[in-house]
């Protein structure tokens, strides 16, 4: 059976630094700085080119696209805040399916989206639940 499938990596989706980076605290002023620069830099894509390639994307399908995978970094992650970075990941994953509708858009877990305060156990919590949803199977973890 041939198939094909849409494989995108390190979006770091990422908006103004007010909406999701509010509660970012970084105690080392180096990484501080590095860290709000990437903030900066992923929005500014974001506004821009960035959703221009993800509608792209969702245009290369065809009848025989079985599927689309994110492999990793779907997020810039760094939310200082668990509820904050659940939100951005929700907010990710729904603008992503905008631009490929019913075909299943799946992700794998990339360093961005585990990082930060209380990250990896938001992205457990929300996680398994969409990718259920997308195969319409029941995923615990």
């Amino acid at each position: 059976m041939d198939y094909r499938i849409i494989l995108i990596g390190d979006t770091h989706y990422d908006t103004a630094t007010e909406v999701y980076h509010s509660d970012y605290n970084e105690p080392d002023e180096r990484l501080n700085r590095i860290q709000r620069a990437e903030f900066a830099r992923n929005a500014k894509l974001w506004s821009g080119t960035s959703p221009l390639m993800m509608a792209a994307a969702g245009r290369r399908q065809t009848d025989d696209t079985a599927f689309v995978i994110q492999v990793g970094d779907l997020i810039q992650g760094d939310c200082g805040n668990p509820q904050v970075h659940s939100r951005m990941m929700l907010d990710a994953l729904a603008l992503f399916k905008k631009n490929f509708g019913s075909t299943p858009f799946l992700t794998v877990t990339g360093n961005h989206d585990i990082r930060g305060t209380g990250a990896a156990e938001a992205y457990r919590q929300t996680a398994p639940a969409y990718h259920a949803r997308e195969l319409d199977m029941e995923i615990k973890s």
